[in-house]
């Protein structure tokens, strides 16, 4: 049979990404490929780097968890994914024939979707590798320690005959330190033929992937591997303690590109940053700070250890003090949170605030320039510029069934230990009295009180 050229098809090449098994070394009740490193899943990272590579239509083969599997992919939200079921857990040749139906290039790439550290980098130069006619071209490299790993079986003359998964080795074969990574480029037709003579011969009963390689050497069909480095790159997640090594390896890569872009980190080791998160020049990051999720930080911000930022951005200037938890909120400029402060999803803090030392805010607007710097809760509030909150403010936002807004005006003064019942509006430069409960509108300009006159009891104490 003629095969066609896989150079002439590159252009028009789909993925399919081997996503349905449970991984059951990883102890878990969450599928493998979706357990994370740094912030993304293991099958987003996967998708990324196809997409990023130039690849357009990727299929996902799910199977155990296929669900989660699924309601992970419409999360990530990347056009030209589809999925494919694989019924039964019977092995990775198995997985890739229950995508044939859904390959409409004549070109495809099959590979796991546990390689957290697979960079389109790596597949480009698999794909710039594709320039004989061949219908058959996978990647493999040379581990430290191979065990666990399929090897790649070479002739004296240097061409590849076969994979052994380790299982299936000889003691020779177990010496070979060159493996396969798991990802193949070959053409629709020869993958069509190729996965229909498989069997289940071997000390694991199931339908090997790998066996397509033996099957075109014995059809005498051309079949060429790259070996490509960095080893890391292609390294699979299978336990919980690849997961934390290979966390470790991109936390110090994405450290590393911080830093040449003008970032400080106190401490790199201790700096945990997920894929995504955009920091600008000449910010500072101390030891123990963990960025999540969307967050941007702006040129010359200041977070010290210990905080967490989640899907927050965070505006020019501005200081994070220690051991703060920002999530889903939105920063200004040259204003200050923290130390130990707590912004709850969304918060709005304007530019030249303060938001003090345990001072919890949620779903609550901060104009410029308002200061809280103290034990204060601000839920559901609207502060206005220069406002100054004292210790102790709460706005009562809750009455056990609806929320309720509180409404602060323009250089407005809240004393110490003050209530605001909501739904409640205090108006532009007005005073609250220390330690008033106020359940009703104070007007502009206006001094609140809202407490009971002291009584002094004369010699009450009789000792």
């Amino acid at each position: 049979m003629a095969y066609q050229r896989l150079d002439h098809l590159i252009m028009k090449i789909q993925a399919i990404v081997l996503a349905a098994g449970m991984g059951t070394r990883m102890k878990s009740y969450l599928p493998k490929v979706l357990h994370r490193v740094c912030g993304q899943s293991l099958v987003e990272r996967t998708i990324r780097a196809l997409k990023e590579s130039g690849v357009a239509k990727t299929t996902v083969v799910v199977g155990s968890g296929r669900e989660q599997v699924e309601l992970e992919l419409s999360r990530i939200g990347i056009g030209g994914v589809d999925t494919a079921v694989q019924e039964s857990q019977n092995g990775t040749g198995d997985a890739a024939k229950s995508a044939l139906p859904n390959l409409t290039e004549e070109t495809a790439v099959i590979l796991p979707g546990d390689i957290p550290l697979l960079s389109a980098d790596v597949l480009k130069t698999a794909i710039a590798s594709i320039k004989t006619e061949v219908p058959l071209l996978f990647v493999s490299f040379k581990a430290e320690n191979p065990k666990g790993f399929g090897r790649v079986i070479r002739d004296n003359n240097g061409s590849v005959v076969a994979i052994c998964e380790e299982k299936d080795c000889n003691d020779e074969q177990r010496k070979i330190d060159e493996v396969n990574a798991g990802i193949y480029f070959c053409s629709k037709s020869f993958l069509e033929e190729s996965l229909s003579s498989l069997n289940t011969d071997n000390a694991q009963g199931e339908y090997y992937l790998t066996d397509i390689v033996s099957y075109a050497c014995e059809k005498g069909l051309a079949v060429e591997a790259i070996c490509v480095e960095p080893a890391i790159a292609l390294q699979g997640a299978n336990s919980r303690k690849d997961l934390s090594a290979l966390e470790i390896v991109r936390r110090s890569q994405i450290a590393e590109m911080l830093m040449d872009n003008g970032v400080t980190l106190e401490d790199p080791s201790q700096t945990y940053v997920d894929e995504g998160v955009k920091v600008g020049k000449d910010s500072w990051l101390g030891a123990g700070t963990r960025l999540k999720g969307s967050t941007i930080l702006a040129d010359n911000v200041v977070v010290e250890g210990n905080s967490i930022i989640e899907n927050c951005t965070i505006g020019s200037g501005s200081h994070i003090k220690i051991s703060s938890s920002l999530e889903d909120s939105e920063v200004g400029e040259n204003t200050a949170i923290g130390p130990c402060a707590h912004l709850r999803p969304g918060s709005k803090i304007g530019n030249n605030c303060k938001v003090g030392n345990f001072v919890e805010t949620k779903k609550s607007v901060l104009h410029d320039g308002v200061k809280a710097g103290h034990l204060s809760y601000l839920g559901d509030a609207e502060i206005f510029p220069e406002a100054n909150i004292g210790a102790g403010t709460i706005t009562c936002n809750y009455d056990g069934t609806n929320k309720h807004k509180t409404q602060i005006g323009k250089k407005a003064f809240i004393g110490s230990n003050t209530c605001l019942v909501a739904p409640v509006e205090v108006g532009d430069k007005a005073y609250i009295g220390a330690g008033s409960t106020i359940t009703k509108k104070v007007p502009d300009r206006a001094l609140g009180l809202g407490r009971s006159r002291q009584t002094n009891k004369e010699g009450w104490n009789k000792d």
